[in-house]
């Protein structure tokens, strides 16, 4: 299926008000109220980002918690969000952020083509990342 392009706030921060992956988008008000209505809920507090983070495993090696490479992950089993948010673990990866679909088997071996080398977006589609490596901040 593919999403119809539509009209995404534009912040003088600079900050995205839209994240894209396979399986999920996300939207999310920015701060400007010129731009968007006020936040009806706290759960910014929770999501200091404003956007869901990724899901990825964690293993106990040695004792330590650690976060096993995407590549040898089957990429069944995941853990909570919660548990996520609180420990100070990030994936390692090449990728500047991190892409929402790391682990998502079906989407591997073309994390390369949809994220952006500039600024690290990952998009849903290897088209929507040339139509975004075409935009000024990557051509200048």
């Amino acid at each position: 299926m593919i999403l119809p392009a539509f009209q995404t706030c534009q912040p003088k921060n600079g900050t995205l008000s839209t994240l894209e992956s396979q399986y999920l988008l996300q939207v999310v008000k920015c701060d400007d109220q010129k731009c968007c209505s006020p936040r009806r809920s706290d759960l910014h507090m929770i999501l200091h980002d404003r956007f869901l983070p990724p899901p990825y495993p964690i293993t106990q090696v040695d004792g330590h918690l650690t976060i096993p490479d995407f590549k040898e992950h089957d990429g069944k089993s995941f853990a909570p969000f919660l548990i996520r948010h609180c420990l100070p673990i990030q994936p390692l990866n090449a990728f500047i952020s991190t892409p929402y679909d790391l682990y998502c088997p079906s989407v591997r071996d073309d994390l390369e083509k949809r994220c952006c080398s500039t600024c690290g977006i990952y998009f849903a589609s290897s088209t929507r990342a040339e139509e975004h490596r075409r935009s000024p901040h990557c051509t200048s």
